[in-house]
């Protein structure tokens, strides 16, 4: 039996390889294009635990410049914010526990 292997690209595992090995960091926009030349099915703009979280300019560059999904990443704090990068356009969010948790209080009260 063949199974399917997803690819998932993280723009920020390239940043965080190349700020250790003291190089430029990468354009989001070259690393969105070259994920999805290699086939990849989503990008998500960083890990959340890198120098930056997520920015309105790198979701706007991906959407505009591939045909890929795009996960927000990294630095989504409030209900607020979440709901800003679902209405520019991304699929999914990554939010930190202790973020996620203000989330809800803001969605209960």
């Amino acid at each position: 039996m063949v199974k399917k292997i997803r690819l998932f690209v993280n723009v920020d595992h390239v940043a965080t390889i190349r700020e250790a090995r003291k190089t430029v960091e990468p354009d989001p926009l070259e690393a969105a294009l070259l994920a999805e030349k290699a086939g990849a099915e989503y990008v998500k703009t960083c890990t959340g635990f890198g120098p930056r979280g997520a920015t309105p300019e790198d979701i706007d560059t991906m959407l505009n410049a591939t045909n890929l999904p795009v996960k927000a990443s990294g630095g989504i704090k409030t209900l607020a914010q979440a709901e800003a990068y679902l209405d520019q356009g991304c699929k999914r969010l990554g939010i930190g526990l202790e973020s996620a948790k203000h989330i809800m209080k803001e969605l209960v009260c």
